[in-house]
Parts: C-alpha cells; sequence; structure tokens
C-alpha cells in the first residue's frame, strides 16, 4: 500500500501532471480511497468481481461511502472528488457515476 501511493505521487511528479500544490490532493486520495471497504464483508472483498451481483453492488458502494465518511474534513476537499471516482472508467463503464473521459476527476484544479 505504501508503494502506491508513492508511486502515483512520484508519477505525477515525474511527468509534470500535476502542480506541486495539487499532489497532495493524490497523496491523500491514494491513503484513503478504500476506507468505505471496512464496511463491506470480508469475504466478498476477497471474492472481488467473482462475487453474486447482490453482493458485487454492494462493494460497488464504497467510494461513496469514503467520500461520505470524509466529507466533513476540509483538508480533504480537493481529494474527496479523486475518492469518489476512483473506479470510473474512460468508456463510462466504471462507477459509481459512469463518467467517462474527461468528465472523470483528474486531480487539476
Amino acid at each position: 500500500m505504501r508503494a502506491g501511493r508513492n508511486y502515483c505521487t512520484h508519477f505525477c511528479e515525474t511527468l509534470s501532471l500535476l502542480p506541486p500544490k495539487e499532489i497532495d490532493a493524490v497523496y491523500f486520495a491514494c491513503l484513503l480511497h478504500d476506507l468505505g471497504l471496512m464496511f463491506s464483508p470480508a469475504e466478498a472483498v476477497a471474492a472481488g468481481e467473482k462475487q453474486a451481483d447482490a453482493a458485487k453492488a454492494d462493494l460497488k458502494k464504497h467510494p461513496v461511502l469514503a467520500e461520505k465518511m470524509l466529507s466533513g474534513l476540509s483538508l480533504l476537499a480537493k481529494s474527496l472528488p479523486l475518492i469518489r471516482h476512483h473506479h470510473e472508467a474512460w468508456d463510462g463503464s466504471g462507477y459509481p457515476d459512469g463518467l467517462k473521459g474527461e468528465d472523470i476527476p483528474s486531480g487539476r484544479g
């Protein structure tokens, strides 16, 4: 886990994808993006995509749960869109909101 957040922020820095002051939002999002999984049964988390549709639907709520749990912390305001939308897909097939392309928050601005 530690390496993942470091790789992500290093990637942003190396490729100059974000201004340095914006990289903190990415760092905090990396740390906290799956916080909502703590409300999912361990068996569902371990099964991942192999589980039944009902369990999969519950598991897909974790980004919204994480966003709600952290929404009262002003320090994380810029991280919240990244946390909520970390499972969106470029083609619109992701979740929770089915965003696609440039509509997916990237951490810029």
